[in-house]
């Protein structure tokens, strides 16, 4: 029965492999559900043998940490931001010829849902030109915003950042000289800006970790507005996110 089902759980984990792969996610983590195929195959055998008390509670430990780990970020999906904030940020991801993927195109919904509600609010998008994109992302994401209906007065662009750290950190920047020259003085660092209350777009299984992002840069007051995300890719950029989630607070 082991046997079967560990098969069984391999297979599937293989197909998921084979259909995120083919996504076109522009990233090689998909070999992780190949990764966990081949375990799932050894692992009847692996239970043969005698396991070491030191093995099982390591084991033990890692599923504590995966599951503690998962319910934090979990805990973004119910985030809604606020009325009323001056800006919002709007994290980048892949952008195409063609326009944003699914899980930007969620985000730029979220962030347009919210301009439209709030008028008096900027947005900010964000995103440098990766290797495999036609153009930066926040270009590709203002072209969205402006095409759904967003005054083109009401986005800045920043377009030289290549992760959420980068984003955030840019957005602030951005926001710290527009605010200085309404008020005819040099930008200082945002910590110090009145301008410290934010909002950050992102998906759902994103949005915790780039609200303490933004907290650990020092921006005392972010508010996460979780979009969307594709049910079918939420197992892989749950498991994902997971990873990123441990390397930020091991390293920041």
């Amino acid at each position: 029965m082991l046997k079967t089902s560990c098969c069984i759980l391999a297979v599937l984990c293989i197909l998921y492999g084979i259909i995120i792969a083919t996504a076109g996610s522009g990233t090689g983590f998909f070999v992780i559900w190949f990764l966990i195929a081949t375990f799932f195959f050894f692992l009847p055998k692996i239970l043969t043998h005698k396991i070491p008390w030191i093995l099982k509670a390591l084991a033990a430990l890692a599923v504590t940490v995966f599951i503690v780990i998962e319910g934090v970020i979990l805990r973004g999906f119910s985030y809604k931001g606020r009325n009323g904030l001056p800006y919002i940020v709007v994290l980048g991801a892949q952008v195409y010829e063609s326009g944003p993927s699914r899980v930007l195109k969620f985000r730029l919904d979220k962030a347009a849902e919210y301009l439209n509600e709030n008028p008096d609010t900027k947005c900010i998008v964000t995103g440098g030109k990766g290797y495999n994109e036609p153009f930066t992302e926040a270009e590709g994401m203002a072209t969205y915003l402006y095409g759904v209906g967003i005054d083109p007065s009401r986005v800045i662009l920043e377009k030289e950042s290549a992760n959420t750290k980068e984003n955030l950190k840019n957005a602030m920047k951005l926001i710290c000289q527009e605010t200085a020259g309404k008020e005819g003085v040099q930008a200082g660092s945002f910590q110090d800006n009145e301008v410290t209350s934010i909002g950050i777009v992102s998906n759902n299984f994103h949005v915790y970790r780039a609200v303490k992002t933004a907290n650990k840069l020092g921006i005392s007051d972010a508010c996460g507005i979780a979009a969307s995300s594709t049910a079918l890719f939420l197992p892989h950029n749950l498991l994902r996110e997971f990873f990123s989630m441990m390397k930020f607070l091991l390293i920041g």
